[in-house]
């Protein structure tokens, strides 16, 4: 007894023997001793060990239902008993399985837009990676594929439209699948909020035009950071999702959460999930899946404990885990990722120029505003800032934009800015203005 608790230790149940589980109630309730008395009995000290262990999800079930069965119980109260007794009902009616994990599978091929090769290469990857995946379509109906970045999407459709046209048509049957919902995946700090407005708004945009949906979940595998106005951002643009895995990187502290709800600035949250694989290019091997669910080695190729696999989609992923997420945690503000320091504060004039060309957008857009105020029948620029806009959205890609690619695809930007780009489109529109 210590300050009025009861602290007891479960010494018949293999795979909780040391869990220590305090009752507020003054003593051990007799729905705790239900669980106890109704928990199978006879089986090999070895078995029940790895059927039950402190790491298994059975194990794991089992401690949290008796938690939960403690704190519904009223000692003086016994209405309040049959409540815990219906957890353990809930508990013991499982059959073979049912308590374990299940993993959704869905095919994903992260392709840097700029990194160790030109533009030009990850065109070509963009074709041949896709190619390949169709071709598992064919075979395969079950075959889930998800892809990310509009500017991809772009470019093959510009230089392989065929493939395009397939890739339209396997969107159709739900099996490739764009997420994302931003023009690249852009890195999640340097850029101004309007640049980070205009991501969403160009990459929502080509999704809906050329697939006739926008995306539901923002797709972030790979960046060096997650400033706090992201899911205000988010839910602006209709995307109440997010995934990513690079904060499993961190180098000194482990983030406390794969699913959780962020929480924003200005109170907007979005539910967030990043896998525990610690990287995003797990093959799918046994050893694999027990490492993503359990955090450790495993060289056995059949374990009872192991989860379900099967393919999903973002959205079954999402949806299922909405229906239970009365339990999760919320984090609020910045997702700060403890790795790549260094990379905000090199190449200055990398970062002057593209706050260069923030600063020409916006007056651009002032000074249109202004223009449209004064003169009713003038015409904002649009088409002919297009491909500045693309452009300029396409250098966020997070890598080049922090000098984390090759020296020759960043030396051009040292030499300008597309700053030359918008600045004719200042004067023009400033010449509307009396």
């Amino acid at each position: 007894r210590s300050r009025g608790h009861v602290w007891s230790r479960v010494r018949s149940i293999p795979g909780v023997v040391g869990q220590e589980v305090m009752s507020g109630a003054g003593q051990c309730v007799s729905a705790v001793l239900f669980l106890l008395s109704h928990w199978p009995v006879g089986l090999p000290s070895s078995a029940s060990s790895q059927l039950l262990g402190e790491g298994e999800q059975r194990g794991y079930q089992a401690l949290f239902t008796a938690n939960e069965m403690v704190n519904l119980c009223e000692p003086t109260n016994p209405s309040s008993f049959p409540a815990a007794r219906s957890l353990a009902q809930k508990f013991f009616s499982q059959r073979n399985g049912e308590s374990q994990h299940t993993v959704h599978a869905m095919g994903h091929c992260h392709i840097d837009s700029a990194w160790l090769w030109p533009y030009e290469e990850t065109i070509r990857k963009c074709a041949r990676s896709w190619v390949t995946v169709i071709r598992l379509m064919e075979k395969n109906p079950h075959m889930v594929f998800t892809c990310s970045q509009a500017q991809q999407f772009d470019w093959v459709k510009s230089w392989y439209p065929g493939l395009f046209s397939q890739i339209q048509h396997y969107v159709k049957k739900g099996q490739f699948i764009p997420v994302g919902g931003t023009w690249v995946e852009m890195d999640g700090n340097l850029p101004s909020g309007e640049s980070m407005v205009r991501q969403f708004l160009e990459g929502q945009r080509f999704f809906k035009q050329e697939f006739g949906n926008y995306c539901k979940e923002f797709w972030l595998p790979d960046t060096f950071g997650y400033s706090a106005q992201l899911p205000q951002l988010m839910q602006g643009s209709g995307i109440t999702r997010f995934l990513t895995q690079k904060l499993s990187w961190n180098l000194v502290n482990t983030f406390p959460h794969n699913t959780f709800f962020w929480e924003g600035l200005d109170g907007s949250q979005v539910l967030t999930h990043f896998p525990p694989g610690n990287s995003y290019e797990m093959k799918g091997k046994v050893e694999d899946i027990h490492v993503f669910i359990y955090s450790i080695d495993c060289n056995v190729f059949l374990i009872v404990s192991n989860p379900r696999v099967q393919m999903s989609s973002p959205d079954r992923l999402f949806s299922e885990l909405e229906a239970d997420s009365s339990l999760l945690c919320t984090w609020t503000g910045e997702l700060f990722l403890e790795l790549h320091n260094g990379t905000y504060t090199t190449q200055a004039q990398i970062k002057l120029g593209n706050r260069q060309c923030e600063t020409l957008l916006h007056d651009v857009e002032v000074a249109s505003s202004l223009a449209l105020c004064l003169d009713k029948t003038f015409q904002y620029p649009s088409q002919p800032l297009q491909p500045g806009i693309s452009d300029h959205s396409l250098a966020w890609y997070f890598r080049p934009f922090l000098n984390h690619s090759l020296a020759w695809y960043f030396r051009p930007f040292l030499n300008h800015s597309l700053a030359w780009y918008f600045r004719p489109f200042l004067s023009l529109v400033l010449q509307n203005i009396p």
